[in-house]
C-alpha cells in the first residue's frame, strides 16, 4: 500500500507537460474522513484554504467519470456505514460533496464531460440506495395530496427572487457548508 502520490507522466511527445495524477489512499491522516480518497487538496486548491469534498481529477471523459463517480459514491456509503447513525462530525453530508462539485470549474471540454459523468455516476448510486431505502423505511412518504400542494409552495417560494444571498447563507450554515 503506496502513500505517496501517484503520478504518472503521459506521453511528453503527444501531450507535452501532462501529468495526470490519481486518487489515492491516505491511511496516515489524522481524521477519518480525510482518509477517503476524494477528500483533499491533491486536484483542487478550495478557496477557503481548507479541504475539498470532491477532490477528484477531471480526467477520463463521460464514461470514464461516470466510472470514477460510481466508485466514489460506494466509498461514501462505506464510509457512512462506518460512521454510524451518530452526530459524528467526522461524517461527509451528501450536500457537501454535491457543494463541492458544484463549485468545480473546468477548464476545457474534456473536463466538463468527465464532471458531468462524474456526477452522474456518482448520482446514480446514491439514487439505487436511496429508493431502497424509500421502499423499507418511506412508509411516512404516502402523503395526502394537501402535504404535496405545501412542497409545491415552499418549492415555488424558494424560486423568488430578492434575498438570493440571505437564502444561500442559511441554506449553507442548515447543511453545514462553509465555502
Amino acid at each position: 500500500m503506496n502513500t505517496a502520490r501517484k503520478l504518472s507522466l503521459v506521453s511528453s511527445i503527444l501531450k507535452p507537460g501532462k501529468v495526470m495524477a490519481k486518487l489515492r489512499e491516505k491511511p496516515r491522516a489524522k481524521l477519518e474522513i480525510h482518509r477517503l480518497p476524494f477528500v483533499g487538496r491533491d486536484h483542487v486548491a478550495p478557496k477557503s484554504g481548507g479541504i475539498s469534498f470532491w477532490d477528484v481529477p477531471l480526467t477520463g471523459g463521460y464514461l470514464g467519470g461516470i466510472e470514477t463517480g460510481s466508485a466514489i459514491a460506494s466509498m461514501f456509503l462505506v464510509h457512512l456505514r462506518r460512521q454510524g447513525s451518530g452526530g459524528d462530525r467526522q461524517a461527509i453530508s451528501l450536500s457537501n460533496i454535491y457543494c463541492e462539485m458544484i463549485a468545480r470549474i473546468p477548464g476545457t471540454m474534456e473536463e466538463t464531460d468527465t464532471l458531468k459523468g462524474q456526477v452522474v455516476g456518482f448520482s446514480g448510486v446514491i439514487q439505487e440506495w436511496l429508493k431502497a431505502s424509500v421502499q423499507q423505511f418511506g412508509e411516512n412518504l404516502e402523503a395526502p395530496n394537501g402535504m404535496l400542494d405545501t412542497l409545491l409552495d415552499r418549492a415555488n417560494a424558494g424560486l423568488e427572487s430578492g434575498q438570493d444571498d440571505a437564502r444561500l447563507e442559511k441554506l449553507c450554515d442548515k447543511i453545514g457548508f462553509i465555502g
